[in-house]
Order: structure tokens, then C-alpha cells, then sequence
């Protein structure tokens, strides 16, 4: 089954054109590197993605003002409880899951272990109760394989994302993550999904993993950041006007070049042609 792409990123993209000031805050990142435009992943992770025009790009493709994720909060039992299932979960009388942890900045709970996936599915659920439902079920139902994390938390930062819970695999197994997915109730879904991800349905979403340190919508936001850069007054392509059609293009090039979107899932017509 072809899953889109396009028709839910154009819109973010011409957000991010339609940004109070954007030449200026472009500009104003090549002047901060002294006119230095190469190099460009090296620099973001020696500044740990923390630079304001990729953060503008980041929250723009991957948050939004959707259900208010905050007003079910799972008691402190119901977490300790989920936590201790995933603790004590067996495969063949060896534990499922040597990690579990939670990470504190936004706030997701994490069961997984050291393996490598290569897939991943976001889902945006609506509220945090059944977000940790789902996560209970499907902790239940996959191998030791499969890794995933649920938001939890009350603060700004953890409200808008997008995804809500993250579960990576093995591409081997997407059919059964997809029919997991697929069975939760469209009603506990936001409709809102991250920019570039393959579309499998309202609220979720499809991409490729490919580095445990620099998740797909990082990636993008690079991409898109680069774009930027490119058709900027000093920029290779100076003398193109930037638009979202060639921010998407540009974009989804470097996802297929670099093996970061299931191709084979995606909507023909969502491809652009080669250069």
C-alpha cells in the first residue's frame, strides 16, 4: 500500500517560508559561522542540534497545537505499574528488555535494549491515558526486537509533539506493527503528523531509522535548514527563488539518497524526479 507524503509537508514548508524575517535569520546563521556553509551535519551535532534557525525548522515540522495531551496524566502507580511490566517482561525466560528508563527532557519513557532498528512508526494520540493503554498492549505483543517510548509529562515541550509514542523495529516486522496500529480508534488519534513522514493513516506515521543519535525529523530539519542556506544571497543557488515545492523536492532527494525513507511504501507521485 503507497503511503503520501507530500500533502501533509507542503503545508509546513510554507510555514517555514512564511517566517517573520526568515533571509535575516539565514543570514544571520552563515554570519555566525564566519561564512562557513560546509560541514553542515558536523556543525549541528557539535552544537547538539541547539541553533535557532534549526530549532524554528525542528518545532515547525514536528509539533503542533493539537489535543490537550495534558489533561490525562497517568497516576504515578499506573506508570510504576507500566514500568515494572516492562521490567519483568519474558521471552524464553530471559528478560525482553534490559533497558528501561525515562528520559527528561521532553519526558518519554523508554523499553527497549541495545538492539539496532532500521523502521520506525510515531503515533499521536490525544491523551496520555491511552497512549500508555497502547503501550501496555504492545508491550505485550512484540519480541524483544522492537523498541518503543511513550511522552509523558505536563510541560509545553512535551504537549505539541507529534509523537506521542515512537516505535522502532525492524522492517521485517512492520506488518505486525501495523496491525497493531491500525487497530487503535481513530478517535484516540490527533490527526497531526511530522513533515516527510509516510502517512499510514491520521496521527501516524512511517520512516526509516538510520542513526540512534539523529532521529528522521532531525534529519529534515537539517535538510530543509540546508535548502535554506543554498538560495540564500551568498548561496549556490542564489539566483533560484526558494519555494516549498523545491524545499520539498530538495528534501526528499536526500531521504532517498541517503536510505532515510522507505521508498518502496512511498506514493510515486510524492517522489520527485532524479536530478
Amino acid at each position: 500500500m503507497p503511503y503520501p507524503i507530500k500533502a501533509h509537508t507542503l503545508p509546513l514548508l510554507e510555514r517555514i517560508l512564511a517566517t517573520e524575517n526568515l533571509g535575516d535569520r539565514v543570514q544571520a546563521f552563515i554570519d555566525s559561522r564566519g561564512g562557513k556553509t560546509d560541514d553542515f551535519h558536523e556543525y549541528l551535532v557539535s552544537v547538539e542540534a541547539n541553533e535557532p534557525l534549526y530549532n524554528l525548522i525542528y518545532d515547525t515540522l514536528g509539533t503542533s497545537r493539537c489535543a490537550p495531551y495534558t489533561l490525562n496524566i497517568p497516576t504515578d502507580a499506573d506508570i510504576s505499574a507500566y514500568i515494572n511490566a516492562c521490567r519483568n517482561a519474558l521471552t524464553t525466560n530471559e528478560k525482553k528488555w534490559d533497558i528501561v528508563d525515562f528520559q527528561s527532557n521532553p519526558g518519554y519513557l523508554l523499553c527497549g535494549n541495545e538492539t539496532v532498528p532500521d523502521e520506525r512508526i510515531i503515533l499521536n494520540f490525544k491523551n496520555q491515558t491511552d497512549a500508555l493503554s497502547f503501550a501496555a498492549n504492545l508491550r505485550d505483543h512484540v519480541g524483544s526486537r522492537v523498541k518503543f517510548k511513550i511522552l509523558l509529562g505536563s510541560h509545553l515541550e512535551a504537549i505539541h509533539k507529534n509523537d506521542k509514542i515512537v516505535i522502532y523495529y525492524p522492517k521485517a516486522q512492520r506488518a505486525g506493527i501495523l496491525t497493531l496500529v491500525n487497530a487503535i480508534p481513530a478517535a484516540q488519534l490527533s490527526p497531526q503528523i511530522s513533515g516527510f513522514y509516510l502517512k499510514v493513516k491520521d496521527g501516524i506515521g512511517i520512516a526509516a531509522e538510520t542513526d540512534p543519535n539523529w532521529s528522521f525529523t532531525m534529519f529534515t530539519a537539517e535538510y530543509c535548514m540546508k535548502y535554506l542556506v543554498n538560495h540564500s544571497p551568498a548561496g549556490k543557488e542564489k539566483n533560484t527563488p526558494a519555494t516549498a515545492e523545491g524545499m520539498y523536492a530538495y528534501v526528499v532527494r536526500r531521504l532517498l539518497k541517503n536510505g532515510r525513507i522507505p521508498d518502496s511504501l512511498a506514493d510515486p507521485a510524492d517522489l520527485p524526479a532524479a536530478e
